[in-house]
């Protein structure tokens, strides 16, 4: 009994490990598609990028199969198992929620510094939420849980009608693409292919392939055709493409004596007497626009 058990928590676990993976790898492909990367993309960078996906995502998915079937062999009880599964992936769907939230404002993913901003001292002067913003929060939430019990009991009863739980295909499909992504990198960071080395920071803490010195030793590009195209595609790599056109601008005769003073990032509330006194003196003898 504990070995059909057992057997059970395997084989739908597994199937709910390739539903998540697959659940990941679309928050990830959103990760580039809130991106100004996405204007680079061509067909080589979206093949690299949807097997690195879906490969980094399967990597991410394995911990929480890993520990349910730790709890299925330790507890022996597929209901816990299965309770742990869901727990465990819907916090991983959640992680990658929030660090797509942070990488489409920041264009970097949580690290520590962000982890300071949170939990350090002064955070509640940084972060303030409104009671609307928590209700969100909390929808969302409840909505992945929901979803990934859903999945889940699909997970179940995908195993009860075709007693498969598709092992090899899956592994070897997930191989395959870890395989043709790392190397297609490896490639494409020698060839300065910008599709691919500017698209694969947008993975989450993903440390792909690099083998310069190996594909130089193997023939594939010389040293001199390395610093060519380094050269030749500087400006290309740069996520940051301004101006497109010429500046035009015309000249007065009688030019004013105007200066814009612009500060990003500053909150509206250090702007007082009390606070800021020379500047905020210097504003009401001044023309100043309202703060955004």
């Amino acid at each position: 009994m504990q070995k059909i058990q057992l057997e059970k928590s395997l084989s739908e676990g597994f199937i709910f490990y390739a539903i998540s993976t697959l659940t990941i790898a679309i928050q990830f492909l959103f990760y580039l598609i809130h991106s100004p990367r996405l204007a680079m993309m061509d067909v080589g960078g979206w093949m690299f990028y949807i097997t690195a996906a879906c490969s980094h995502a399967a990597l991410w998915a394995l911990i929480p199969y890993i520990i349910s079937l730790i709890v299925a062999i330790t507890v022996r009880r597929h209901q816990a198992a299965a309770i742990t599964h869901i727990i465990l992936v819907s916090l991983l769907n959640i992680l990658a929620y929030i660090d797509g939230s942070v990488y489409s404002l920041y264009k970097f993913h949580i690290n520590g510094f962000v982890l300071n901003l949170l939990v350090g001292e002064g955070n509640s002067e940084i972060f303030t939420f409104s009671f609307w913003l928590y209700l969100k929060i909390a929808g969302v939430l409840v909505g992945i849980f929901a979803a990934n019990t859903l999945l889940r009991i699909l997970a179940g009863h995908c195993y009860t009608r075709f007693h498969r739980c598709g092992f090899r295909p899956v592994l070897a499909t997930l191989i395959l693409f870890a395989l043709f992504s790392n190397f297609y990198h490896a490639y494409a960071a020698v060839a300065q292919k910008t599709s691919v080395i500017r698209s694969a920071p947008c993975l989450p803490y993903y440390f792909p392939l690099t083998a310069t010195r190996l594909m130089m030793k193997l023939g594939v590009v010389s040293s001199k055709d390395v610093i060519k195209m380094n050269f030749n595609n500087k400006k290309q790599s740069a996520d940051l493409n301004y101006p497109i056109d010429s500046l035009k601008y015309e000249v007065h005769s009688n030019p004013k004596n105007v200066v814009l003073i612009a500060i990003d990032s500053w909150n509206y509330r250090a702007f007082n007497q009390d606070i800021t006194p020379h500047i905020s003196h210097f504003a009401d003898s001044s023309a100043d626009s309202p703060p955004i």
